[in-house]
């Protein structure tokens, strides 16, 4: 066949384009990107005590059905998307299957994701995180705080084993 008389076939186009059925999942996680305040969202002082932002439902429908298969095909196109904030979302929800996949990519997964695991009562999660040195001290008291004795067990003794543990750290009891 002979070459255009254009020159078109000199360029490479490499543009990646998202497949269709990604666009509409990938504007809603730049949204929830864009509309978490940093300061607010991980505070660590006592007052972290409220339930961390939660993305759209139509985009937690999504996560829920596709998982870390979904989530695959979101970091081959735009890994950046998966940052601190959807980590903290994964843990929160005890995704420890997407949690496990981002964490092997290379991916930073946050100390506040234990924080936010333990308060959900996710022992997986907070056993994974542990496993791979994402511990917080704050974990073990919002366990305690909404009544999750597994939880505050496991991290006590995961502290007591790695000399983690504060003197000063006090932890609060349910009333």
């Amino acid at each position: 066949m002979p070459r255009s008389s254009h020159g078109y076939d000199e360029y490479k186009f490499r543009e990646e384009f998202l497949p269709p059925d990604l666009v509409i999942v990938i504007a809603d996680m730049e949204s929830f990107i864009n509309r978490i305040n940093p300061e607010e969202q991980y505070s660590g002082d006592l007052g972290f005590l409220s339930t961390p932002c939660i993305p759209r439902s139509r985009l937690c429908m999504w996560i829920r059905e596709y998982g870390v298969a979904g989530i695959a095909r979101v970091y081959m196109h735009r890994p950046y998307l998966l940052n601190e904030d959807f980590v903290i979302y994964f843990a929160y929800t005890g995704r420890v299957d997407i949690l496990q996949f981002l964490h092997d990519k290379g991916m930073y997964l946050s100390t506040f994701a234990m924080v936010a695991a333990a308060a959900r009562g996710h022992l997986d999660v907070v056993m994974f995180l542990s496993d791979v040195s994402y511990w917080h001290e704050l974990a073990r008291v919002r366990a305690s705080y909404q009544g999750h004795v597994d939880i505050v067990e496991y991290l006590e003794t995961y502290e007591y084993m790695h000399n983690l543990s504060n003197e000063f750290t006090c932890v609060l009891q349910p009333i």
